[in-house]
């Protein structure tokens, strides 16, 4: 068998499978969500704006891949006027409200504290609801 005697074998599948699960336990360490998670959805940023009186930013934001699209209207349906969380790369979960923009298709208005967090047009993001939060 190529250098691997038959004995050595489980040994060395098992010693395998057990290096790629910790390998995959440190990945998911830090919490950060991916597009593969079914519970969160890959957003992108258009527009920006923020009021430093009322202390709150807004993002105008639509889905990232195409494949979620159908997935994110109806988030925006079930959740706007509600408080959900979105985090961007490699950063901690961030409190918004949402909003779906009825007159723009799969359009999507976070309202958020100014100092949280600062998005720009561009700037991708995962986004999930309040009850997927505590998980």
């Amino acid at each position: 068998m190529g250098g691997i005697c038959k004995p050595m074998l489980p040994k060395v599948v098992l010693s395998a499978l057990v290096l790629s699960l910790g390998l995959a336990a440190l990945g998911s360490a830090d919490g950060a969500a991916t597009s593969a998670d079914p519970m969160v959805i890959a957003c992108r940023v258009m527009e920006v704006g923020a009021s430093r009186q009322f202390g709150v930013s807004i993002a105008i934001f639509h889905y990232r891949d195409a494949a979620d699209r159908d997935r994110l209207g109806s988030f925006l349906r079930h959740y706007t006027g509600t408080t959900v969380e979105f985090q961007m790369k490699n950063g901690a979960w961030q409190k918004a409200t949402l909003l779906r923009l009825k007159t723009c298709f799969g359009r999507g208005l976070l309202i958020f504290p100014v100092s949280e967090v600062r998005l720009a047009p561009g700037d991708e993001f995962m986004l999930r609801s309040p009850r997927d939060a505590s998980q």
